[in-house]
Parts: C-alpha cells; sequence; structure tokens
C-alpha cells in the first residue's frame, strides 16, 4: 500500500517542482557613484575603488580599481556587491556621492565635498560617507 501511495505520488512531485519559479540569488541592485565639481571650474581628482562585486550564482568576485587625474563630472555604475570608494579632490572642490538603485528605483545615497571623501556602500542598501 505504502510502494502504491509512494508511485502516485511521485509524478505529483516532479509536476510541482517544475511549477516553481526560480529564485534569484540577489535583487537587481546596482550602484551609480558619481563626482562633481563645486564650481564651474574643472576639478582634478583620484579615485579607488576596492570591494566585492555579486555574481549571478551568489558568488563574491573581487573588485579592485584605481584612476589618477580624473576631471570632474563624473560617473561610474557598479554591480550589486559591497564596496569602498576613496576620492581625494587634487584640484578645486570636489562632491562625492553614491546612489543605490534598486529594481530601476532610487533608493539611499550618501555624500561629501571633504577632499578626500570615503563611501562605504553595499549589501542590505548600507550607506555612509565620511570627510579626511
Amino acid at each position: 500500500m505504502k510502494l502504491l501511495l509512494a508511485l502516485l505520488l511521485l509524478p505529483l512531485g516532479f509536476l510541482m517542482s517544475s511549477l516553481q519559479e526560480p529564485t534569484r540569488a540577489f535583487e537587481e541592485y546596482t550602484f551609480e557613484v558619481t563626482v562633481e565639481s563645486t564650481t564651474q571650474k574643472p576639478a582634478l581628482f583620484n579615485l579607488s575603488v576596492t570591494g566585492v562585486i555579486l555574481t549571478q550564482n551568489g558568488a563574491h568576485e573581487p573588485f579592485n580599481m584605481e584612476k589618477k587625474n580624473l576631471k570632474a563630472p563624473y560617473k561610474l555604475n557598479l554591480k550589486n556587491g559591497k564596496y569602498t570608494v576613496t576620492t581625494k579632490a587634487k584640484k578645486g572642490k570636489v562632491i562625492s556621492k553614491v546612489q543605490g538603485i534598486k529594481n530601476g528605483e532610487q533608493m539611499g545615497s550618501a555624500n561629501s565635498d571633504s577632499k578626500t571623501t570615503v563611501l562605504d556602500f553595499g549589501f542590505g542598501g548600507i550607506y555612509s560617507a565620511k570627510g579626511e
């Protein structure tokens, strides 16, 4: 009797598993980093980005970027992950900002206008900005 019941439920189990929608390892989250000049005059800065990118299968992939003598305005889009972005003004004064974008909608943000700004942001929509 138990064997008969098991044989009847087995196809039902396969049918139910094929009807379920696949779940995503993460939400569609991205970050937009912008650096703008506070005046009409051009501003130059150095940029450093370290952290991890969250891949489609949920793995953490290291990410490092160093750029020197960039000119404001500047924009950088980063995939879902956890990052520390450091901007250091060399000439002029800049405002460094990170804006979270979740499923196409703008979420929280953080910014600072210090000579050296450190932006920390990532998983779970955590944002902080500090000037040094």
